[in-house]
């Protein structure tokens, strides 16, 4: 069995690129990636480190915490339905919540990504948090 490689993302709002690196030092919130992204400084801003959730979308696309992603819940009865969540790691695993700040969808709680992506193969990353936040609001 081969180890999963952790790799995380920063997003840097001055320069508004990604950083990505298999490294994390200090803490959550800092991270260096070849010594080109230093969110240290009281007028620096960052956002907080995203990790690799472990899984694909139907692009190859790698699917990080932060991601806004569309996809489908299949029903044995007919009643698929269309979604739009944002990947957020919860403590314990991965979900995709209605908004960063709800993890509901009616009277579903959030969805698990790994349940999500094992029955769903269109599962589709179609933005990020830090870059696109009006997709999320957009949400189906």
């Amino acid at each position: 069995m081969t180890p999963t490689k952790f790799k995380f993302r920063a997003y840097d709002p001055q320069t508004q690129k990604f950083y990505y690196s298999d490294k994390m030092y200090t803490n959550h919130y800092f991270m260096f990636h070849d010594d080109t992204l230093n969110c240290f400084g009281e007028d620096y801003k960052c956002s907080p480190v995203e990790m690799f959730a472990g899984f694909l979308d139907d692009d190859e696309k790698e699917i990080y915490e932060g991601d806004i992603v569309d996809f489908t819940v299949f029903d044995c009865f007919g009643g698929d339905e269309q979604y739009r969540g944002y990947v957020v790691f919860t403590g314990q695993r991965y979900q995709l919540w209605n908004k960063p700040d709800s993890e509901y969808y009616g009277d579903d709680g959030g969805f698990d990504l790994d349940w999500v992506c094992y029955q769903d193969d269109t599962l589709k990353v179609i933005g990020n948090i830090n870059q696109n936040p009006e997709l999320i609001e957009e949400g189906k």
